[in-house]
This record gives C-alpha cells, sequence and structure tokens, in this order.
C-alpha cells in the first residue's frame, strides 16, 4: 500500500509522463491478535489489567487496513460480577464498544476486572460481521482472556445484619436474644473473613 510515481516512455521518442498511483489495501479479511494475549494477563478484581489488547486487521496479501469498524466485547465473566468494561479510543467504558483501525490496521482496548474472581473471555470482531453467529476458529473475530485474583486481604467496607437472620429484640442493658448476626463486606459486596 501506498503512493507511487510511475514513469511513462515511448521508445524511439522524447514523450515522457509521470503517473502518480495510490494503492489502498484490499478489504478486511482477518484479524490478528498483536499483543495482550500471551501469557493470559490476571490482575485484582475490580482493577484494569497492566496491559491492553492490541488487535491488527489485515487484508488478503497482510496488509494493515485502517479505519475498519471492529467490536470489542466481553463475551463471559464470573457469575456475579459487576463493574467489567472495556475502555477504546477514549470511548466510554463499556461492556461492548466499537471503534475503527488507525493508520496501522491497530486498534486496542483496556480492560477492568469485575468484582468477581474468575475468568473473564473477551472478542474482537470485524463489526460487518458482529450479529453473525461464527464459527470460533472464523479469523474476523480474535479472542483474549483474563482472570481476576482476589486481593490478599481485602478492606473492610460495611457491616449489615446477615440476610434471612431474625430481628434481636429487647430493652437496654438487657441481653439481646436471638444474638446478632452481621457479615462483613468490601466495597464490592465480598464477605471478608477474619475481621476480629
Amino acid at each position: 500500500t501506498g503512493t507511487f510515481d510511475i514513469v511513462l516512455s515511448a521508445p524511439d521518442t522524447q514523450v515522457a509522463g509521470t503517473v502518480r498511483v495510490t494503492v489502498g489495501a484490499a478489504p478486511a479479511a482477518r484479524i490478528e491478535r498483536v499483543s495482550g494475549h500471551e501469557p493470559i494477563q490476571s490482575g485484582e478484581v475490580s482493577r484494569q489489567l497492566t496491559n491492553p489488547f492490541v488487535i491488527r486487521v489485515v487484508d488478503a496479501d497482510n496488509n494493515p487496513v485502517r479505519n475498519v469498524q471492529v467490536q470489542f466485547s466481553i463475551l463471559h465473566s464470573p457469575t456475579g460480577a459487576a463493574g467489567q468494561s472495556l475502555l477504546v479510543q477514549e470511548v466510554q467504558p463499556a461492556a461492548t464498544v466499537n471503534a475503527t483501525t488507525d493508520n496501522n490496521g491497530q486498534l486496542s482496548a483496556r480492560m477492568t476486572l469485575g468484582s468477581k474472581a474468575g475468568a473473564y473471555s473477551i472478542r474482537a470482531v470485524l463489526a460487518a460481521v458482529a450479529s453473525q453467529s461464527l464459527p470460533g476458529n472464523d479469523t474476523r473475530q480474535a479472542f483474549f482472556s483474563a482472570t481476576a485474583t482476589e486481593p490478599a486481604r481485602r478492606a473492610p467496607a460495611r457491616i449489615e445484619q446477615t440476610p434471612g437472620t431474625p430481628v434481636p429484640t429487647g430493652k437496654p442493658g438487657d441481653t439481646i436474644t436471638p444474638p446478632l448476626s452481621v457479615t462483613i463486606t468490601d466495597a464490592d459486596g465480598n464477605p471478608v473473613p477474619g475481621v476480629p
């Protein structure tokens, strides 16, 4: 791809000329993973991963294709997870984001993991075929994985009566019955064990 000058001349004459030709890439044929996929990234719940997921869109001759709409989406997350999102080209973070490739045919997405530990899977797909049911080996899409882990010690954030336990009654100075049962959770609602 690029712009080229072609010099034309007629043999045995002084006739000559130059033609400028711009050759562009053919239509997008496949998505390649550039970085962010090996090794599988991991990080603490509700935190942004260190490295972005980077893809490149190329044509059938392996030339990068610019200005192609690509959709990044979170396909799978642990049950009950909340807050997981992708940030692409400063578009509002969301679970699904569309954006266009740059002059090198590349596009990157930064992921913030959700509130639950476990496996997350992400897909980048040509937006033109995003609504189609594609087989897993279709080269118009690429997949990434990430793992969210619990921090070594989560900070307590809330104390609440344990759901489903009876409300104790009594007068000031009385021993209440039944005993009060509480649950201590972090900012994401995960129980925090071992709090004195």
